[in-house]
């Protein structure tokens, strides 16, 4: 089946040309009044704002051979080491938190 450029739409567009090469790298970071620091930023402060924290919510089994899924709440804990920003051209910007 071929596609032609109508059927796709303009979102589909945008992500197939990838991002821009320039790749923004941060040690700080603001968004929805929260405030984010890496690890590497705070190593000689006083305070420390670079822990993070994640909820993630699972669906579990007690072994192989049960058939009712548990769901559940994990909380994964972590450091800021990294704040990198992907640019789609102007288009969407996607920042990413890489953690230890």
């Amino acid at each position: 089946m071929v596609w032609s450029g109508k059927d796709v739409n303009d979102e589909v567009k945008w992500l197939s040309k990838g991002t821009n090469r320039i790749i923004k790298r941060y040690n700080a970071f603001l968004i929805n009044g929260y405030r984010f620091h890496t690890k590497y930023r705070e190593k000689m402060r006083r305070t420390q704002n670079c822990g993070i924290v994640v909820n993630s919510s699972i669906t579990s089994y007690a072994s192989a051979r049960d058939s009712n899924p548990v769901e559940g709440n994990v909380e994964y804990y972590g450091f800021l080491t990294d704040i990198i920003e992907l640019d789609y051209y102007g288009k969407w910007k996607v920042f990413l938190f890489r953690c230890d």
